[in-house]
């Protein structure tokens, strides 16, 4: 009986010396693979290391003092797949820290020459990509054209820039409310939009409001719920994480034996929208338009006042088209998403107009949709965003209605020093007009 107790307790601890020796046999593994890998990795270029984009050779940026291709590639760094999740919103630009593209922490893009005088006149500004600044440096967006003029025509003025890329008025009203929580409100606030309203509405027009990538959005939303337990999730996770399964992905993969999941995307379907385009544009219009009422009562209710424009865009608004331009929208014709979006914009365009032409619309609603109807220049490098020079056009038109609008309407109600600055802009402005 002793010595069958032995062989047990001999067994055992060959089995517990085995299993010891295996577990660190496999540390040992997994250390060696993470530090094999590390070499590997820092051996070779991160795929971001740069980012190429075409439209850094458009014409529209001939002559410009800054490098396109370096402004392309910071811009895809902090849009497209690098967005954050946001509560309400959805999502906005990821910060970001670069030469000429960059994103605050709070995930707002720089606005220049704002004053940082406590005193000077609050200004958001909201809208989508086009107000954010795809296609410019920090020094050119809409924002900073505009905190700019304020500032040289003796407005001492700071322009928070709030705008996100692809965002819907819906979004931008969201955002608005959600600043009111945490800020101080502003005393102006400025829309420059009304071209994403078509974009949730060529992927979904059975909604009644999308916002743009909303199946995308719905999908990973969804598939949460289907996912096993926790904690299969968990240990599914864990093994996922070690240099063990990445080994065996890569293995498998140049064996065929396993696709990676850059490559299972495949081909999307194709793009099918057999939507009443008059039927959803104005369906749209009316949305945009009610979400501009929205946010003037709220200016009512927080004490500033709202402006709101209307943009321009190839194929849906006037320019003389230089010949990149042409190609340009050509090309986007050719495409049937961006076809339907473009047909879709020029209905909404039109029912919008015709809803400002008869007043029923809010205070303080301008189309300047036809900005660039006299320029030959070219200035668009995509289905909207525009060089530099097209932001510093669109700036002056909007800051020449402001101001108009401004010394016409009752004083703002914003601080004393900051309202006399305003007064005086406009007895400058008055006496510029009596001398011509």
């Amino acid at each position: 009986m002793p010595i069958e107790k032995h062989g047990v307790r001999r067994r055992a601890k060959t089995l517990l010396a085995m299993l010891g020796f295996n577990l660190i046999f496999l540390v040992a593994m997994e250390t060696t693979l993470r530090l094999v890998f590390a070499i590997w990795d820092a051996s070779k270029p991160p795929k971001e290391s740069y980012i190429y984009d075409p439209r850094a050779l458009l014409p529209a940026y001939e002559g410009v003092d800054f490098n396109p291709a370096q402004l392309w590639h910071e811009t895809k760094l902090t849009t497209h797949r690098w967005l954050d999740y946001q509560p309400y919103t959805v999502w906005s630009n990821r910060s970001h820290t670069g030469e000429l593209v960059n994103v605050s922490p709070d995930d707002y893009r720089r606005t220049l020459f704002s004053s940082d005088d406590p005193r000077a006149l609050r200004i958001w500004m909201i809208g989508g990509s086009t107000t954010w600044g795809v296609g410019s440096p920090d020094s050119s967006t809409l924002p900073s054209q505009i905190a700019r003029l304020f500032n040289d025509s003796g407005v001492d003025a700071h322009v928070l820039n709030l705008a996100q890329t692809g965002f819907c008025s819906t979004q931008e009203l969201l955002c608005v409310v959600r600043e009111l929580q945490v800020r101080q409100p502003p005393d102006l606030l400025i829309v420059y939009d009304g071209l994403n309203e078509a974009l949730g509405i060529s992927e979904r027009p059975d909604l009644n409001n999308p916002h743009y990538l909303v199946d995308r959005i719905a999908a990973i939303f969804e598939q949460r719920e289907t996912r096993p337990p926790t904690q299969t999730s968990l240990l599914r996770d864990a093994a996922e994480a070690t240099a063990f399964y990445r080994l065996a992905m890569s293995i498998g993969s140049r064996l065929g034996l396993i696709a990676l999941p850059e490559e299972t995307k495949g081909t999307p379907p194709p793009f099918v929208n057999n939507a009443d385009i008059p039927t959803v544009a104005a369906h749209s219009a009316d949305i945009l338009i009610e979400n501009y009422r929205l946010m003037a009562a709220l200016g009512r209710q927080y004490g500033f006042r709202c402006y709101f424009f209307f943009q321009p865009q190839p194929g849906v608004s006037e320019k003389p088209m230089d010949p990149s331009e042409e190609k340009l929208l050509a090309d986007l014709m050719a495409t049937p998403e961006q076809n339907w979006i473009i047909r879709c914009a020029r209905e909404q365009r039109r029912v919008f107009q015709a809803r400002l032409a008869r007043g029923e619309v809010p205070e303080h609603v301008f189309d300047i949709s036809n900005v660039f109807s006299e320029v030959t220049e070219p200035l668009y490098v995509d289905w909207c965003h525009v060089s530099p020079p097209g932001n510093r056009l669109v700036a002056r038109r909007i800051f020449a209605l402001l101001s108009a609008d401004l010394c016409a309407a009752p004083p703002l109600p914003c601080n004393e020093w900051a309202s006399g600055q305003l007064a005086a802009a406009c007895a400058a402005r008055s006496g510029r007009k009596g001398g011509t």
